[in-house]
């Protein structure tokens, strides 16, 4: 299977400041480990900046047990993305404030519980990379089985998404 090419992140445009602009951004297995967190923990919002025109905060977000947030703490931190992190009383919400991220993130693999998907230039991936993707799908929605594991969704595009990314890295 040739190897897909995975999209950029995108140029910041009007009315963005350059100090946060992610630029040569490595795509590695921490990256893919987030969005795998993400596609089964996470959402997106935009929101209008007070007193400012056409001034958006896009943000991106994943949460997670108390039991987890050291650890997800430290995933995430070898992403080379900034995360604040915050105690949101029955989580710990990390947020990643970034144009840029946001718009790869909902463009690629959608929005919401159930409009979130898998992409096909995923399936294409270096094994690595899927197999980082889907352990941070299983840490957020799945549950250890005695063989192997299973998730429950209300999404059943990325439920069939994720198997297929498993079959794509030899598993059943």
């Amino acid at each position: 299977v040739e190897q897909s090419e995975i999209p950029q992140l995108g140029k910041y445009g009007k009315g963005e400041r350059g100090s946060g602009y992610i630029s040569d951004f490595e795509f590695t297995p921490s990256f893919f480990y987030f969005v795998g967190r993400w596609l089964g923990d996470g959402w997106a919002n935009v929101h209008a900046r007070k007193g400012r025109v056409e001034s958006l905060m896009k943000r991106v977000y994943v949460c997670c047990s108390h039991d987890e947030g050291d650890d997800l703490q430290a995933k995430l931190a070898e992403t080379g993305l900034h995360f604040g992190r915050l105690d949101n009383g029955s989580t710990e919400r990390f947020t990643c404030s970034s144009t840029q991220l946001y718009d790869w993130i909902v463009g690629n693999f959608g929005a919401y519980a159930d409009g979130k998907n898998i992409p096909a230039w995923c399936f294409g991936m270096d094994t690595q990379l899927k197999r980082a993707m889907l352990k941070g799908y299983l840490d957020a929605d799945g549950t250890v089985t005695s063989n192997g594991y299973k998730s429950t969704s209300i999404n059943r595009n990325l439920s069939v998404g994720m198997k297929m990314l498993a079959a794509s890295c030899g598993m059943t």
